[in-house]
């Protein structure tokens, strides 16, 4: 959160590496949010984190990310993804689920530029938000990819639309019983299988209740 209490951001990440080699990534990533957070505007942010992190990952490593930016001035929540998977939405108005891609919400003017590739790739790159009307009662599901493409015994994977299924089951109530009922439908889907894969969940629920 920013010191005045209007801004609070949200980011899940994923490096394309394991262990001691890319630890430094996280760290990094909290510290260029933290320099960034009076920054409204995440598009300039992942610009910049696009910038250094292009020096800081060698080797021909990259990192996906999605970043929600919650302004509380005008009630919006602002989202922007690098190349991640798309994050879920829940409408408490509508009862409906949606996964949030970034092309739906393109302006009509924008043509075949490339945008929003994961970080650390090219330098230069433009990043695009969109706004989300989240209301009293809405849910946004960040992820990694692990959940969408968490395999089988048979190779099987759930995908955005299996993703979508599972989360429709669960209930919407409390965001730890929702990303318990997840995890609960991916270790079935798994049915055994092993693990291959980092994973993480991060679930916002909007709650006017608690609005200070």
């Amino acid at each position: 959160m920013c010191s005045a209490g209007k801004i609070s951001r949200f980011a899940v990440a994923d490096v394309s590496g394991h262990g001691e080699e890319v630890a430094h990534f996280g760290l990094g990533l909290r510290d260029l949010m933290r320099r960034f957070i009076n920054t409204p505007n995440q598009e300039r942010m992942i610009r910049d984190l696009n910038r250094e992190l292009g020096s800081m990952l060698e080797g021909g490593l990259f990192a996906t990310a999605v970043v929600v930016t919650w302004f509380e001035p005008t009630r919006q929540a602002f989202v922007c993804s690098a190349g991640h998977p798309d994050p879920l939405w829940y409408s408490a108005e509508l009862d409906q689920w949606t996964a949030l891609s970034a092309s739906a919400f393109r302006r009509g003017d924008e043509g075949d530029r490339l945008v929003n590739l994961p970080l650390g790739i090219i330098d230069g790159t433009e990043y695009e938000q969109f706004t989300v009307p989240v209301g009293d009662g809405d849910i946004l599901v960040l992820y990694t990819d692990h959940y969408i493409e968490a395999a089988a015994a048979d190779g099987s994977m759930p995908g955005v639309d299996g993703l979508l299924a599972m989360a429709r089951e669960a209930p919407v109530d409390d965001p730890e019983r929702f990303a318990r009922s997840l995890e609960a439908s991916i270790e079935r889907h798994l049915d055994g299988a092993p693990i291959e894969d980092d994973r993480s969940l991060l679930v916002i629920r909007a709650d006017e209740s608690n609005r200070p």
